[in-house]
């Protein structure tokens, strides 16, 4: 018990916050413009990045949960996939 309450207590420590991520985004739904809108500007306020890279609302990230996968091994070639290969690359260059 010991051992993991240490481990745990060094990803605490060691945790750095990089900046916003929107999820569950659909460019085509008023209320998620108006949600990244409101969260930029909050962004903005706190100094914080809001990554530009958008992960999109998608049916095979509802569907790797249920298959314990992650969206890479279940469906790769989803936007989902794409959109988090983007993210990572954009934290990658920040």
């Amino acid at each position: 018990m010991f051992c993991i309450c240490w481990i745990v207590d060094l990803i605490i420590i060691s945790f750095v916050f990089k900046g916003i991520v929107l999820t569950r985004y659909n460019n085509r739904a008023v209320i998620s413009r108006e949600i990244a809108d409101r969260i930029e500007q909050t962004a903005a306020q706190y100094n914080t990045v809001l990554f530009k890279s958008k992960i999109r609302e998608c049916t095979a990230i509802k569907e790797c949960e249920i298959s314990q996968q992650s969206i890479f091994e279940y469906a790769p070639n989803s936007n989902a996939a794409k959109d988090y290969s983007k993210l990572l690359e954009e934290i990658l260059e920040s």
